[in-house]
């Protein structure tokens, strides 16, 4: 519900974790196929 506004999401896992994880993409198929191009 909260990201039926957006095409996608992007959650930086390093900030609230304090430690160097990464981030997660969040999308439709073709954006994430997109994204990894």
């Amino acid at each position: 519900e909260f990201g039926a506004i957006f095409d996608t999401i992007s959650v930086c896992l390093s900030k609230g974790l304090g430690a160097p994880i990464g981030s997660v993409l969040l999308g439709s198929k073709s954006d994430i196929h997109r994204a990894l191009r």
